[in-house]
């Protein structure tokens, strides 16, 4: 089995992280450190002016990024007093928070360029989510060292790093409820970016509950970090996470609907805890937020069923022919170019007497006609295959796969399938099926696919119908 330039740095970031928990400030530990830390910059910066021109400035971002973080932490062991402590504001606390930002704007464009259109719901939802972050943040860290330190310099660089960490939680939420695939680049990507957020978090809680050599091990945690963002632009798949995904209506996930819930708790919870309510008080006051919250989000959750089968409605009209249920023309020419790098086969479909039948026996029997047709069409295909109707008497068949004696076989029966008599009435009705069959060319476009297919069927035509051609 072939191994993978992304493989071989996920294995070496995991060994080096591993030595660096395990002996942390050690000279083997501080010696992996750096030197890992050194090929992880230096991977990140080949690995993101290898991408595409078009596509380059995430990449770009993410590696001045780690480079910020890098150059902060080799600032930040040369500044360190004898005790192991810091200065309250040095040059290497100002290049970690230039790292925030970076990181921010490179996951926001990556999504963007991914999702455009089709942000607004992740955004608000990440906005909701990280607006509790930053109330409990500001609970837990910022409020009790500004009571304690008062407002400096010191306290507001401290202050300033769990809120950094919010804007980077932010970020990585809004790329995880974004659409789009979900493949090993986008897992690597995001598990980059939580086992950064994590390690980060631990710098800022650790320093207070434990010793510095505990601390130290969370080197090994932004190291691995470090090595997942190289692997992820590695990955053969990496530009999934830089190109537009089609627009297509999202369902609510339950688990969204819980951390929303989670989040609108957060205030009024944090609220009732720091109030003057005896024990009891606070729990009456905590059971009816509670209750409360969840009527709230039961009503949201129905209202947004409401629209999403609304969007699927409306989608499915926009996309699929009203009498026979097929795809239209629109989304038929989106499949064919979707499916143009594999040189799917396109079938082009017209119906022989179609109109001679439609003028004598009404249109409610050629309705019946093109009904039956379609039925029969998707009876004969594979699973894989798709069906359109074209307009008029008009059909396609999008073939994935298919070589072209296999196509020149689904033409046959199709041609015997179609010939088969119509029953509308009590009167039996004739049509015939003259069929243009065509390879799409990677090299082409999908308008000249289906040009293709249709001057072949207008040659069966002029051949005397009820035939196939094979397109030149």
């Amino acid at each position: 089995m072939r191994i993978r330039a992304f493989q071989v740095v996920l294995g070496a970031g995991a060994v080096a992280a591993s030595i660096v928990a395990a002996v942390p400030g050690t000279p083997l530990g501080n010696a992996v450190l750096y030197a890992g830390s050194a090929l992880v910059l230096g991977g990140a910066w080949w690995a993101a002016f290898r991408q595409p021109a078009g596509q380059r400035t995430p990449w770009i971002l993410l590696a001045l990024s780690l480079t910020s973080t890098g150059a902060a932490n080799i600032l930040a062991n040369l500044l360190k007093r004898a005790d192991g402590s810091l200065p309250d504001v040095t040059a290497a606390h100002v290049l970690w928070l230039a790292a925030y930002p970076l990181l921010c704007v490179s996951l926001f464009l990556m999504v963007r360029l991914r999702a455009a259109g089709q942000l607004r719901a992740g955004v608000l939802d990440s906005a909701v989510l990280s607006t509790a972050a930053a109330v409990t943040a500001w609970q837990l860290l910022i409020a009790p060292a500004m009571a304690t330190g008062g407002v400096t310099a010191g306290t507001l660089m401290y202050a300033a790093m769990p809120l950094g960490d919010v804007l980077v939680l932010a970020a990585l939420l809004v790329l995880v409820l974004c659409p789009g695939p979900r493949s090993g680049a986008t897992a690597l990507a995001i598990g980059a970016a939580v086992l950064t957020l994590v390690g980060d978090v631990l710098y800022n809680v650790l320093p207070a509950v434990t010793s510095t050599g505990n601390v130290s091990r969370v080197d090994g945690l932004m190291l691995l970090g470090g090595a997942l963002v190289v692997a992820a632009m590695l990955h053969p798949r990496v530009r999934e996470l830089v190109t537009p995904v089609p627009l297509r209506v999202r369902t609510l996930h339950p688990a969204r609907v819980l951390l929303l819930g989670a989040a609108l708790l957060t205030a009024p919870a944090s609220a009732v805890l720091h109030s003057d309510a005896t024990g009891a008080g606070r729990v009456i006051l905590l059971a009816a937020t509670a209750v409360a919250s969840a009527f709230i989000l039961i009503r949201f959750t129905v209202a947004v069923r409401e629209q999403e089968s609304a969007q699927r409605q409306l989608a499915y009209q926009a996309s699929h022919d009203p009498l026979t249920g097929l795809v239209n023309r629109a989304t038929f020419a989106e499949l064919v170019a979707a499916n143009l790098p594999a040189a799917p086969v396109v079938l082009y479909i017209d119906l022989d007497g179609f109109k001679a039948v439609n003028d004598t026996a009404g249109h409610h029997a050629g309705d019946a006609i093109l009904v039956t047709v379609a039925g029969r069409l998707q009876r004969i295909m594979r699973g894989a295959d798709v069906v359109a109707r074209l307009g008029g008497d008009e059909f396609a068949v999008l073939c994935p796969g298919l070589t072209t004696g296999e196509a020149v076989s689904v033409a046959e029966r199709v041609i015997a399938a179609v010939a088969e008599p119509v029953e509308y009435d009590g009167a039996h009705h004739m049509v015939g099926a003259s069929v243009g069959i065509a390879v799409a060319d990677p090299g082409h476009d999908t308008d000249a696919a289906l040009r293709s297919a249709d001057a072949a069927m207008y040659e069966s035509k002029r051949l005397g119908r009820g035939r196939w051609t094979l397109a030149a």
